[in-house]
């Protein structure tokens, strides 16, 4: 068993692993910010393998899939956070945007229209309003 695996076994017997999955969650970021999608590929998995019922730690793996270009793999582990919590702005639109990254309008703009009334937080909403209103130009010419 590697020092990772370790640590992950021993955080599952923790009541309250919360403050150890947002520093996990943020080493993956940080991997992504030096531009180590490998690493940080590596590190949401390990945390998955951990916590797969936590909807934080599925979109961290999906986001960290689709800096790979891996978006089908991407696709089932956004959709688990908005399952997991179906209200979640940060998580519709995550969802909403790897949704057209696949091309599939017709699927991601429900779950756009989700995201915004679900009051996203300003960037989020900026986002999603911005990509609503072209879907529903292109819709109607």
């Amino acid at each position: 068993m590697g020092i990772q695996q370790l640590k992950m076994s021993k955080l599952k017997s923790v009541g309250n692993p919360g403050v150890f999955v947002k520093a996990e969650i943020a080493r993956v970021a940080l991997f992504t910010e030096q531009k180590l999608f490998d690493a940080a590929t590596a590190a949401a998995r390990n945390l998955y393998k951990a916590f797969p019922d936590r909807a934080d730690v599925n979109d961290c793996l999906s986001l960290a899939l689709v800096d790979e270009k891996k978006l089908p793999e991407a696709l089932s582990y956004a959709e688990a956070a908005v399952r997991i919590e179906p209200k979640n702005p940060a998580y519709l639109v995550n969802l909403g945007r790897l949704l057209l990254d696949l091309h599939n309008v017709e699927k991601a703009l429900p779950i756009l229209e989700r995201a915004m009334r679900a009051k996203p937080t300003p960037p989020e909403a900026a986002w999603a309003i911005g990509e609503l209103a072209i879907l529903r130009q292109a819709i109607v010419t």
